[in-house]
């Protein structure tokens, strides 16, 4: 199986409405890389998401996910974590993961996976723990714990790092560098500073029409800047 994504000219529409939330998008990514979807509020970065990880199908176009085009089956091999942890009140650490692990692993794995995933992101210090209860930080860790334990190919990371301070952010950075080796990771962030360090590929989003694609070498040549900020004030806020 190939691990990749490969998107043509995608597109989605508001519910009841002609005007879309994502148009004509070309989308492509490959395991072993980092790739940065970015854009404002509302440009069609959520949808584009959800399309991608098989919470809904597109409108118009062809999509392929690790060779699979079946919303269940896309489902199966991608991973969606959302910027804002959703978890079953009144939930230890260990009773969220392995009730939300049991629903996509083999019964007989379901321990094997929690645990593994505990202790690549550290978590055991906590396991007992309400997520109530929990720091920012602590909750992002978990957020992101329930997207590893499907073990999936594709692992998608929306605003992961929104709210973390500077040395939870770092160690984040590092996780998902390690992560990327054997998975097709894509993230959106409002951090750029952080896109630019992280990500091999780029994809810049405005009012759902993809307005550039491509490595930040590329994008600095086209832009003439030195840094990420620049070039998206110079492709987005000024054009």
């Amino acid at each position: 199986m190939s691990i990749e994504i490969k998107a043509e000219k995608i597109s989605k529409a508001y519910s009841n409405s002609k005007k879309y939330a994502l148009h004509d998008f070309d989308f492509y990514a490959k395991e072993g890389t980092v790739t940065a979807v970015i854009g404002q509020n509302g440009a069609g970065k959520s949808t584009l998401f959800k399309i991608l990880s098989g919470t809904i199908y597109c409108d118009e176009g062809d999509l392929s996910v690790c060779g699979k085009s079946d919303l269940n089956a896309i489902r199966s091999v991608c991973s969606y974590v959302p910027e804002t942890l959703d978890y079953t009140k009144n939930f230890t650490v260990t009773e969220e993961l392995y009730f939300y692990a049991s629903s996509f692993v083999e019964k007989n794995k379901v321990a094997e996976a929690v645990n593994k995933t505990c202790d690549f992101l550290s978590l055991n210090d906590v396991l007992d723990e309400k997520i109530s209860s929990l720091s920012k930080g602590y909750r992002q860790r978990v957020n992101l714990a329930k997207g590893l334990c499907k073990n999936s190919d594709v692992l998608i990371l929306d605003e992961f790092s929104s709210g973390l301070d500077t040395v939870q952010n770092l160690t984040f950075r590092e996780k998902i560098k390690e992560l990327a080796k054997h998975k097709i990771l894509i993230l959106s962030t409002h951090n750029l500073e952080e896109a630019q360090i992280l990500c091999d590929y780029f994809y810049i989003l405005d009012k759902g029409t993809n307005v550039f694609s491509g490595t930040k070498e590329a994008l600095f040549n086209e832009t003439s800047t030195e840094n990420l900020s620049d070039a998206y004030k110079k492709i987005v806020l000024m054009d």
